[in-house]
């Protein structure tokens, strides 16, 4: 059998066992899923892909590219109620510097 992507394959899996990567039981349905934690934030997110990237550069005339991306934490929505509480905690971390 030749398996020519085999290097790949264990580059990935190499990648996704130093990620950080915790189990986490999804509420509504009890399935297990693997998940990077935010301690500041207090939550979860997925784990990383194509699908969870957020764009976050600016075009010419200074427009985002947010809205292209497919998942966005709360805590990165300007004006919600855990950005607000996300940027609190990262003054407080930061006002004894």
């Amino acid at each position: 059998m030749i398996d020519p992507f085999w290097a790949i394959r264990c580059g990935m899996q190499i990648y996704v066992d130093d990620a950080g990567l915790e189990d986490y039981v999804e509420p509504s349905s009890g399935k297990t899923v693997r998940v990077k934690g935010n301690p500041i934030a207090g939550s979860v997110a997925p784990a990383d892909s194509v699908y969870t990237t957020i764009f976050e550069y600016k075009m010419r005339d200074n427009k985002d590219l947010l809205g292209l991306s497919c998942y966005m934490p709360d805590w990165l929505i300007p004006g919600h109620d855990a950005q607000r509480d996300y940027s609190a905690k990262i003054d407080t971390i930061f006002a004894d510097l």
